[in-house]
């Protein structure tokens, strides 16, 4: 939820549900923006959202709660498990290989991909000032260069298990 006036969650079922007040069950609206299951969701402002599927896809919508219209979709070349979005056309996601892949600058276009920066697939990822993604081993890779055009597969660290290091 980008600010608390707008959320936005997907399901597996092609389908994405927002509310403008998140806590009251009655105010989701249910729209089917897809005919494969979607995975993942990132919302930076309540006139962005970008959502991926498991066919390859990511689904961007400056109308989120404009029904089923309001999204175009877009192939990425990966099947996304996770994405984050942080200004209106810089997207990180991380599929079920541990490759990651950022948008350049423009979502419609195909996405450049790190391949094989966790040892399993990526189940979280968020940025900020800085990056990290979590695999489904428990590993995190982290950068602190979280701006898909200056970035290279090289800022990313891993750090498997227990290490005590941080990001530098």
């Amino acid at each position: 939820c980008p600010d608390g006036s707008m959320c936005a969650i997907v399901d597996s079922h092609g389908n994405v549900w927002t509310s403008g007040t998140p806590v009251v069950s009655s105010s989701w609206t249910e729209a089917h923006i897809d005919t494969h299951g979607l995975t993942a969701i990132s919302c930076p402002s309540d006139s962005l959202c970008v959502a991926a599927d498991n066919a390859g896809q990511i689904l961007v919508s400056s109308d989120p709660t404009g029904g089923p219209t309001a999204w175009s979709a877009s192939p990425v070349g990966a099947d996304l498990t996770a994405i984050t979005c942080t200004l209106a056309d810089y997207c990180w996601g991380g599929d079920s290989q541990g490759d990651l892949f950022h948008s350049n600058g423009d979502l419609t276009n195909p996405w450049t991909s790190f391949p094989s920066v966790t040892t399993g697939a990526i189940t979280s990822i968020s940025c900020s000032e800085a990056c990290a993604a979590v695999d489904s081993a428990g590993d995190v890779a982290g950068t602190d260069h979280p701006d898909p055009s200056g970035s290279s597969a090289s800022d990313w660290k891993l750090f498997t298990g227990d290490t005590g290091h941080a990001f530098h």
